[in-house]
């Protein structure tokens, strides 16, 4: 159906998004579960969300680090993706940023001396 009439739902993309992220909005709010939403609208939510990052996803049963980029697609493409992983992607980012602070940490502690100029050697490497 999606390739039949892809120009039309170009065309809606924005409309049929706006729509479903009310409406999982407003689910949310009567504790029905992502999952459960998702497995009940897969059809719908497969006109915005791309289903094969979706199914990875939801495979994923919350280790969100295996599918960063799937996340990070879904949450970028449209407003339902952020509201459905927003949530995901932030703690892998925050994940990503304290990994990659430690591992800087951890080469300025090589220079056992820490001196001014090691500091100023550190900060351009840093970028």
């Amino acid at each position: 159906q999606q390739e039949t009439f892809k120009e039309e739902l170009m065309v809606m993309h924005g409309t049929f998004d706006k729509a479903l992220t009310k409406l999982y909005r407003r689910m949310s709010a009567k504790s029905v579960q992502k999952d459960t939403w998702i497995d009940n609208n897969k059809g719908i939510v497969c006109l915005i969300v791309k289903q094969s990052d979706l199914d990875e996803i939801h495979a994923c049963k919350g280790t969100w680090e295996m599918v960063a980029p799937q996340v990070a697609r879904v949450v970028a493409g449209s407003d339902l993706g952020s509201a459905l992983f927003d949530s995901a992607y932030r703690l892998v980012h925050n994940k990503s940023f304290a990994i990659l602070i430690n591992e800087m940490v951890a080469k300025l502690m090589q220079n056992i001396a820490i001196t001014v100029k090691n500091v100023e050697v550190f900060r351009a490497q840093a970028g």
